[in-house]
């Protein structure tokens, strides 16, 4: 996985037919911080095998609230599967 200077994310699968490359845009997370920008926090991939590899993102958008990404990429598939998460700490 490699992060593009666009906020996207270059993710390679292993397919049937070798290996492809997938790129995965980010939108920008708009919020209301002024000055501040988002926290990045954790990018780790949690599965990398030969028929599903899912990455997890972790960060915070305010004090109070943190967010939580999972994308999973299958193989021979041109879908991604995404399951992005709130977390209101306050």
């Amino acid at each position: 996985m490699r992060l593009r200077d666009d906020g996207g994310v270059v993710v390679e699968m292993r397919t049937a037919h070798g290996l492809s490359q997938v790129i995965v845009p980010i939108p920008a997370l708009e919020t209301d911080l002024r000055d501040r920008a988002p926290a990045a926090g954790e990018v780790r991939a949690i599965v990398r095998g030969p028929v599903r590899t899912e990455w997890w993102f972790t960060g915070r958008t305010t004090e109070s609230l943190r967010y939580e990404t999972r994308v999973a990429a299958f193989a021979g598939g041109c879908l991604l599967r995404v399951q992005h998460t709130l977390v209101n700490t306050a």
